[in-house]
């Protein structure tokens, strides 16, 4: 595999993780090497679904990610996202992204 297509592969991945890569390196036989894809900064949140039936006045609880562009967790996300509602629909929303 030429490094100029390889590297396109590589830049090509959006799933954050740990990637193996086998090359046929003709006559010098077969190159093994690992990679590794970082989350990128958050993007936006996801706040997980919500049971039901609530009780209004009962609290309840819920989780919110901060996702990169790719959907992946954005592991070096610190702040704290605030949430908003209205009509029964929560609304996460925070200054920092």
């Amino acid at each position: 595999m030429r490094l100029a297509k390889l590297h396109h592969c590589l830049r090509s991945v959006t799933e954050a993780g740990t990637y193996t890569v086998n090359a046929d390196a003709g006559v010098a036989g077969l190159v093994v090497f690992t990679a590794t894809a970082e989350p990128g900064a958050a993007d936006s949140f996801v706040i997980s679904t919500i049971s039901t039936p609530q009780t209004a006045g009962q609290p309840f609880s819920i989780t919110i990610e901060a996702q990169d562009e790719f959907e992946n967790r954005a592991t070096g996300y610190s702040g704290s996202p605030g949430l908003s509602t209205t009509a029964g629909a929560i609304t996460p929303s925070h200054n920092d992204l």
